[in-house]
């Protein structure tokens, strides 16, 4: 972890929760696959290079949700986009969606279930109430994103509700087993909405043809 002089005590405090939400990433999605985890501060926003994530300065010395959302987001992409990546840009609710779910799966680790649910709370609430309006006053299927749209609300936010929802479908036990065997088997390679669905319908003997039909396409 490089940074700057005058905030390596508050970031060595800050990057001390890798501790914990190193190995509950690697309990839920697999072994960590790559050669290290590095961080270094940058003022073009974050990036999730793959054992040299760039962090934007803000997040990099901040013990602030935002913050701890942005480190452990930046993290998850090790397996939701550098591990495992979407076909297409259509798709990116699997990257940015997964990565920004690993955000509510790390503060789980750190402040408990109950702080996770209420992270959850609130992006649902702001999904429901903003999303529609900040992507072109409309609502958009997760599959299929327009181009303009990449990046937006819908593929992070929704997308990370989406993750939560098939969670809570599933069960922690199957969702997880199913998740460490999609990183395994399709590792170092690429899929889109329809394979994802049909592994863990594989993976998991759930019927998510609904599922994947109502919250995804």
């Amino acid at each position: 972890i490089y940074t700057d002089a005058q905030n390596i005590n508050t970031v060595r405090r800050v990057f001390a929760l890798l501790d914990t939400v190193v190995p509950m990433f690697e309990r839920c999605f697999g072994p960590y696959r790559w050669h290290r985890i590095g961080y270094i501060p940058t003022s073009r926003g974050s990036m999730e290079h793959v054992n040299n994530i760039a962090l934007a300065y803000q997040a990099m010395a901040s013990m602030s949700d935002e913050g701890q959302s942005t480190i452990a987001h930046e993290l998850g992409h090790a397996w939701f986009g550098n591990l495992v990546t979407c076909q297409t840009e259509g798709d990116m609710w699997i990257n940015e969606g997964g990565a920004t779910f690993c955000s509510e799966v790390a503060r789980e680790a750190t402040h408990g279930r109950g702080s996770s649910n209420a992270l959850y709370q609130k992006n649902l609430e702001s999904v429901v109430r903003t999303t529609h309006r900040t992507d072109g006053n409309q609502y958009r299927p997760l599959h299929g994103m327009p181009h303009g749209y990449t990046y937006g609300s819908t593929t992070y936010d929704k997308g990370a509700l989406v993750w939560h929802s098939l969670r809570g479908l599933m069960g922690d036990s199957l969702f997880y087993a199913s998740m460490r065997t999609l990183f395994s088997r399709c590792a170092f390679g690429n899929l889109d909405a329809y394979a994802l669905r049909d592994s863990l319908m594989a993976y998991s003997g759930m019927d998510l043809t609904d599922f994947f039909r109502q919250h995804v396409f």
